[in-house]
């Protein structure tokens, strides 16, 4: 067993690297919100210099602004969605040292690659496999952490549009019940999903809860 001062180690290392991903959150917010910012001001300067004048150049300057405003949230969307893949990223780095560490300290036979499957998920099958341990233990995170699985495969395999998504009908029902994590944009058949900010902490929570219990897990190893 590895002593105290190695999982210490790991953790606050993990605390360092978990608080990259709430700069970059704020980051994120910060830039939107300065933009949506500077959108107004210039609609309200606008309206005070031609007050109560109905002419075209007002309406192609508000047909500019609304154009703007549109493309503002899809650049909001395009940093969310990576905001999510990119902390999958991390979350699969520290899984695989996990993994590794499992395969050579317990002289498993098989490595987690020798399994079916991809990424997040073929990593965790690993670790419950050989360790005999859920992960994430809590039930509420493991909920959390399906359907982050589901999103997460979303973005990246069908570009958030739900109508092509294998998890379309999960997704759907759960945004439904979470409307301050998420909304569904468009009809039926060409729906896509747009994540609300409050869902990069709901994701970075749940990231966080299953990387601790993996250091946990190693370092009972």
């Amino acid at each position: 067993m590895s002593s105290f001062s190695d999982l210490d180690l790991d953790k606050e290392i993990h605390r360092i690297e978990i608080g990259y991903f709430l700069k970059f959150q704020e980051f994120i917010r910060q830039s939107i919100d300065e933009e949506k910012k500077i959108i107004d001001e210039s609609w309200t300067k606008f309206e005070k210099e031609n007050k109560g004048v109905k002419t075209q150049e007002r309406d192609d300057y508000l047909e500019y602004l609304i154009d703007q405003n549109s493309e503002l949230k899809d650049i909001e969307q395009i940093m969310f969605k990576s905001y999510v893949v990119s902390i999958f990223t991390y979350l699969e780095k520290r899984l695989v040292d996990l993994c590794n560490s499992i395969y050579e300290k317990r002289n498993i036979k098989f490595q987690y690659k020798e399994l079916q499957g991809a990424g997040v998920g073929r990593l965790v099958r690993y670790i419950e496999k050989t360790l005999d341990r859920r992960l994430p233990n809590d039930e509420e995170f493991r909920d959390r952490f399906t359907i982050a699985t589901k999103i997460r495969n979303t973005i990246v395999h069908a570009g958030g549009d739900l109508s092509i998504s294998s998890d379309k009908d999960a997704i759907i029902d759960f945004a439904k019940k979470e409307s301050d994590l998420f909304e569904i944009d468009g009809i039926e058949y060409h729906s896509q999903l747009k994540i609300r900010s409050a869902y990069l902490n709901n994701l970075t929570e749940t990231v966080d809860r299953i990387i601790n219990e993996a250091i946990f897990a190693k370092n009972e190893i």
